[in-house]
């Protein structure tokens, strides 16, 4: 579990926090300024969230994929404020219901999230939960090392041209709900008078994320 999570005030430009969520540092993270408790490691990585936190109550989520629908949306990150975008209703664990990893997967499958904050018995953030975190802690070298990647691997892959713009890209991941899109290029086999795809590169959330904190043209 992630004991120190990003997290940011309802009042903040959504560009601001796509900037913190793309570079993590310590004042990003609402500490007081009298903590003294945040670990080099903590601040050392790439948030795929943000906490929205009102009165030390949590009232919302900003993720990745929320960017990119923002994204393909046309929203000016710098003109919007966090609260006019943010999830709301957040799901949440209690602390003596992160015991069972599996219970967790569960809830991530049903809900279809992929971060889940966790409170203790004042409804205080405790934590978060991603599914990165639980897939580390699942050991996933011996769940899957009897599985063939045929057997587990997305066969609709979504793809898009070099020329496409980011934008387009957004959109595509907005509309299929998945997480990158590949760039492929055909390329042409004369004797069989056809053409084979061949994959150039990715683009993923996390991509759309750091071209906004950069205010990139997309």
């Amino acid at each position: 579990m992630d004991r120190h999570p990003l997290c940011v005030t309802p009042d903040r430009s959504l560009l601001d926090v796509v900037t913190l969520m793309s570079q993590r540092s310590p004042d990003n993270l609402l500490a007081s300024e009298s903590s003294t408790s945040i670990s080099p490691t903590a601040i050392a990585k790439r948030s795929s969230f943000a906490l929205v936190i009102d009165d030390d109550q949590l009232v919302g989520i900003i993720t990745e994929r929320d960017v990119v629908r923002l994204t393909a949306q046309g929203v000016s990150f710098a003109q919007i404020l966090v609260t006019d975008v943010m999830t709301r209703n957040v799901t949440t664990l209690h602390e003596s219901e992160i015991q069972d990893a599996f219970h967790v997967l569960n809830l991530f499958r049903r809900q279809r999230i992929r971060h889940v904050p966790v409170v203790d018995d004042q409804s205080q953030v405790v934590g978060v939960l991603t599914q990165t975190d639980l897939h580390n802690s699942l050991q996933a070298t011996d769940l899957l090392k009897l599985r063939q990647v045929g057997e587990v691997m997305s066969s609709q892959v979504i793809s898009a041209p070099p020329e496409a713009t980011v934008l387009q890209l957004a959109e595509q991941m907005k509309t299929h709900r998945v997480s990158c899109v590949v760039i492929v290029e055909s390329e042409s086999i004369p004797q069989a008078s056809s053409s084979i795809v061949r994959p150039l590169g990715i683009v993923t959330e996390r991509d759309i994320v750091q071209f906004q904190a950069l205010e990139l043209t997309l």
